[in-house]
C-alpha cells in the first residue's frame, strides 16, 4: 500500500512538471515571434509609407519603386519619439530605424547629410528619434533595408568686401527657424547661406527694410543694418526651404 501511495505521488509530480515544460513552450514562440518582429529587415516594399509624427500628424512618402521619400523637410524634434506606418493613423504595419538619426562630428556642417546610410530599417513594433532637432528630408530604400537623410545648416554673411566676410551659423529653433543674437556693423552686405556642398543662397524682398521676405537663389543684400549693435537675426523658411521671411531686431 505505501509502495502504491509513493508510486502515485510520483505520478503528480511528473504530471506536474510535464504541464509546466508544455506552458513554457507554449509561450516561448510568441516572446520569439516579438524578438524577431523588432529586428527583422523588410525585403518587400509596402504599398503605402507615412512618417508619423504624434497621434492625428502624419507625412505621406512618395515612392518610386522600392523607395519611398518625404516631399518636404519635416521639422523633427530630439525630444519626441517617430515611426513609419503603412497606414496614417498609424494602425497599420510599422517599420522603425535602429538608432537615432545623427551625423556626430558632422552636426554642423553646411549640409548633413548620410547618402550612403549606415542605419537599416526594421519591421515591427518600436519608434526612433533623432539626435537633432532640425528639418529632415527623409528616404528609405527596400530593397537595401536602408535610410538615408539630410538637413541643413544656415550661416548669415556679412560684409563690405566679399573675400573679408563673415560668416556665422544661426541655431535651429523648431519648427523651421534659425536665429541667433549677433553684434552686427553698420552698413555691411548681410545674406543667408549654406553653401557646402550645394550652394544656397537667401536674399532678401527689400534691401533697406530689417524685416521681410526672403527667397531662395534670389534676392537681393540687406543693408538696413545702419547702427553698429546687438541683434537679434531670426529667419523662418517655408518646408520646401525656397521661400521665408526674415527679421533684424536690434536688443
Amino acid at each position: 500500500m505505501k509502495k502504491t501511495t509513493k508510486f502515485l505521488v510520483m505520478l503528480f509530480l511528473m504530471h506536474s512538471v510535464l504541464i509546466s515544460c508544455k506552458k513554457d513552450k507554449a509561450e516561448e514562440p510568441e516572446e520569439e515571434q516579438e524578438k524577431e518582429l523588432l529586428t527583422k529587415a523588410p525585403t518587400v516594399a509596402p504599398a503605402s509609407l507615412y512618417l508619423i509624427l504624434s497621434a492625428g500628424s502624419s507625412v505621406e512618402l512618395i515612392k518610386e519603386g522600392s523607395v519611398f521619400s518625404t516631399p518636404v523637410y519635416v521639422p523633427l524634434e530630439d525630444s519626441k519619439d517617430y515611426s513609419f506606418n503603412t497606414k496614417a493613423d498609424g494602425s497599420g504595419t510599422t517599420y522603425c530605424i535602429k538608432e537615432p538619426l545623427s551625423a556626430y562630428e558632422y552636426a554642423n556642417d553646411d549640409k548633413v547629410a548620410w547618402e550612403d546610410p549606415l542605419l537599416e530599417v526594421v519591421q515591427g513594433k518600436g519608434k526612433f528619434n533623432v539626435a537633432r532637432s532640425q528639418a529632415y528630408k527623409l528616404s528609405l530604400d527596400f530593397s537595401k533595408a536602408q535610410v538615408s537623410w539630410q538637413y541643413y545648416n544656415i550661416k548669415l554673411f556679412y560684409y563690405t568686401n566679399w573675400e573679408q566676410r563673415t560668416e556665422v551659423q544661426l541655431s535651429y529653433k523648431h519648427p523651421l527657424t534659425f536665429e541667433k543674437v549677433l553684434a552686427l556693423p553698420a552698413n555691411n552686405n548681410l545674406k543667408f547661406y549654406s553653401v557646402n556642398p550645394d550652394w544656397y543662397e537667401w536674399g532678401g524682398s527689400d534691401e533697406n527694410s530689417l524685416t521681410g521676405t526672403l527667397t531662395l537663389a534670389g534676392g537681393k543684400d540687406i543693408v538696413a543694418v545702419k547702427e553698429a549693435a546687438n541683434y537679434k537675426v531670426s529667419i523662418t523658411l517655408n518646408n520646401s526651404l525656397a521661400q521665408g521671411t526674415y527679421s533684424f531686431t536690434k536688443q
